[in-house]
């Protein structure tokens, strides 16, 4: 479970219609559990600008006991802009109806668990990396080189009541030596 917060100093050249949250669990490129989009207030009001999403996100498939020791959680910024009829949008062949113009504006990750295989707790604010492809492939990098006016998002892994470490995997004697 995770608090999806705000995405702060959103650039001024985004214009769009609604802004939504792909969020999902992964595993080197393997992805675990089903993905989750969340739309946020389309307000960027106020002496802060701020998309504010303030959701609590759950991953109804996936349990804490079988994360693996380099599991991520990735989340990917999107932009839409609404169909108007008649101007040229993409019409969905399913049900013939107009489609959202979908853009992806940013992307950034989160280990669930810190070198010492202690499980990460607390609050985050985590830089927003350009698209790239290679977001489902490696972790984000932690310093962002405009870290003064970047966007960045706002996050929350709730405390389990303790401290939680992956476990250590004691090496198995029996295993027999082959060529």
């Amino acid at each position: 479970m995770l608090h999806l917060m705000a995405v702060h100093r959103p650039m001024q050249t985004w214009k769009f219609d609604e802004y939504m949250m792909g969020i999902q669990i992964y595993h080197g490129t393997r992805s675990i559990g089903e993905p989750l989009i969340t739309k946020c207030s389309n307000s960027t009001v106020g002496f802060f600008p701020r998309f504010t999403f303030d959701v609590w996100i759950t991953f109804d498939d996936v349990q804490v006991s079988i994360l693996p020791r380099e599991a991520r959680v990735v989340f990917v910024l999107y932009g839409c802009i609404k169909p108007i009829e008649g101007n040229g949008q993409t019409v969905d062949e399913s049900n013939q109806e107009l489609t959202n113009s979908k853009t992806e504006l940013g992307w950034t990750s989160l280990q669930f668990f810190e070198f010492d295989m202690q499980m990460v707790q607390g609050q985050f604010i985590l830089s927003l990396w350009p698209p790239s492809p290679d977001k489902y492939m490696t972790p984000s990098p932690r310093c962002h080189p405009h870290a003064d006016f970047c966007p960045v998002l706002s996050m929350e892994i709730p405390s389990y009541g303790n401290t939680l470490f992956f476990p250590q995997i004691l090496p198995n004697e029996n295993i027999p030596t082959l060529d």
